[in-house]
């Protein structure tokens, strides 16, 4: 079993990793002058997939709080 700070952190560093390339491709596309070529259907995949991992994250990150917060008590 992992520790909860390692998944709140792992999730952190995947939903990281999912926007940079995400911004890469936009980024790609538009300097160099191929923006009518980006993969809109693609990249609009990836970001409702990154939407439903970030929902996910904050959840955890709620739980993660309320754990220091019932440590505090």
């Amino acid at each position: 079993m992992e520790a909860p700070e390692w998944v709140v952190a792992k999730s952190l560093l995947e939903v990281n990793d999912a926007c940079s390339r995400a911004l890469e491709s936009v980024m790609l596309y538009s300097t160099t002058g191929r923006l009518d070529e980006l993969p809109t259907d693609e990249l609009e995949l990836q970001l409702d997939e990154l939407i439903e991992k970030q929902r996910r994250t904050i959840a955890e990150l709620e739980l993660a709080r309320d754990a220091l917060q019932e440590l505090d008590s």
